[in-house]
């Protein structure tokens, strides 16, 4: 019915009509051939008959003439939601959306946007942005900072609201969020195998623990395996840690870091494609630390390209040396870390400066990962509390000084160090800061 009452004058005559503001409507009356003006009241409800036939002249009549409206109330139309590229690494997001202000009947005022882990926005993060007239195909943005370390899938969606109240939901757009500071907590973070010298890729595993570990596993003698989320580093200078500890007691078992490495155009995990150059982490740095029963001892190297079998072909950058000095538990917890410069990189332990290395060859590839390998003994088993990978803050030096880089050899540095506190435990680290 007509949301208001109203009085007018019409023509009675059959295929008149009755007119309302700008509007019209058809009405047919059963006494034609009346001349006489008569006054028809328009109502939405009443007690009046619904009868069509004119009364006296001077008499008054009830008429209900149905309301097709189109969008009543006229809310907002549904905005275009644009895709949200991804993934995202521990960084500021935007959304952005579009809505054609040329349909609208009224001027918005403000835009909702719902977020969500759940496709079906079960459970709702609401974030309100001021409308900005910008044209009348209106573009908007809004910018989403999460913590840094958060994994997930993340869904939106974005409604306007104008004086007659909520519009339309948009289409609903999604990210994967990821991170470089992994505390291993997520399993989303995809840390696979993406190199190995086994001839059965099912003898080497990484798999998420309920404690919060990276549990990594090379269930075969004389082989290795790269362990990577594939997701590349920071651009130098940038700084990795990583805390490890040995599971499984074996003699010449090894794990370590590697990074430099290059994406390749796919993972060929399988040994028979190991000689491919075109498959990911085809070279890389090594940082390889090797249990030997009672002590440690490492070595880094530089890996140019594998063998038919899967073997990597290496230069060593430092030579074996053992770590007795600076590791009071062999069977305890490790922090390692390598800070990234353009002009080489230094490998510190439990916060103690290790060596410097001069080589830049892979330094502006950035895929990082986890080197595990066996000698004669299998079962090279570890834990890996957590891998961080940081840009170094602007405050701290850029470059590595010329005497620090004229030699590679291992060098150990007694000066104090300033202990690091990780961000994400509640424990100093003892990493080396500028």
């Amino acid at each position: 019915m007509l949301p208001f009452f109203n009085s007018v004058a019409f023509c009675a005559a059959d295929g008149c009509s009755v007119r309302v503001g700008s509007g019209s409507f058809p009405c047919l009356v059963s006494a034609a051939g009346e001349s006489v003006p008569q006054r028809v009241i328009l109502a939405q409800t009443g007690s009046c008959h619904s009868d069509t036939t004119l009364l006296p002249p001077d008499g008054d009549f009830c008429v209900y003439l149905p309301l097709v409206v189109r969008r009543w109330p006229p809310v907002p139309y549904a905005p275009t939601l644009s895709p949200i590229a991804g993934p995202v690494i521990d960084a500021p997001y935007v959304l952005s959306w579009s809505a054609d202000l040329s349909r609208e009947v009224t001027n918005f005022l403000f835009y909702e946007i719902e977020e969500s882990t759940t496709p079906d926005f079960t459970h709702t993060t609401v974030y309100t942005v001021p409308f900005v007239y910008t044209s009348t195909l209106a573009l908007q943005t809004y910018v989403v900072t999460q913590p840094v370390g958060t994994v997930g899938i993340y869904y939106y969606r974005v409604r306007a609201y104008n004086s007659w109240g909520a519009g339309l939901w948009s289409n609903v757009a999604s990210v994967f969020l990821t991170t470089r500071q992994d505390h291993f907590t997520n399993p989303l973070t995809g840390w696979a195998v993406r190199r190995t010298s086994a001839p059965d890729i099912s003898l080497m595993r990484s798999s998420y623990t309920k404690e919060g570990w990276l549990e990594t596993v090379v269930h075969d003698r004389f082989d290795f395996a790269v362990f990577s989320p594939m997701y590349p580093a920071p651009p130098t200078p940038y700084s990795i840690h990583l805390r490890t500890k040995i599971l499984h007691i074996a003699n010449e078992v090894s794990y370590g870091i590697v990074f430099g490495g290059n994406q390749g155009s796919v993972c060929r995990i399988e040994r028979e494609n190991a000689a491919d150059p075109a498959g990911c982490f085809s070279h890389y740095y090594r940082l390889n630390n090797v249990f030997g029963g009672t002590y440690w001892k490492f070595d880094v190297s530089r890996v140019d390209y594998h063998g038919d079998r899967g073997k990597g072909i290496s230069t060593s950058l430092a030579d074996w040396s053992y770590l007795s000095d600076i590791i009071s538990d062999s069977e305890g917890w490790l922090n390692w870390q390598i800070r990234v410069y353009e002009s080489g990189f230094v490998v510190y332990l439990n916060g103690s400066r290790m060596v410097s290395i001069a080589d830049t060859r892979y330094l502006r590839d950035l895929y990082y990962g986890i080197f595990s390998s066996t000698y004669e003994y299998n079962n090279a088993h570890f834990i890996h509390e957590y891998f961080s990978v940081v840009p170094i803050a602007a405050t701290s030096h850029l470059t590595l000084d010329t005497e620090a880089f004229a030699t590679s050899y291992l060098t150990l540095d007694t000066e104090a160090i300033v202990p690091f506190v990780d961000p994400l435990m509640d424990t100093a680290l003892g990493l080396y800061v500028e």
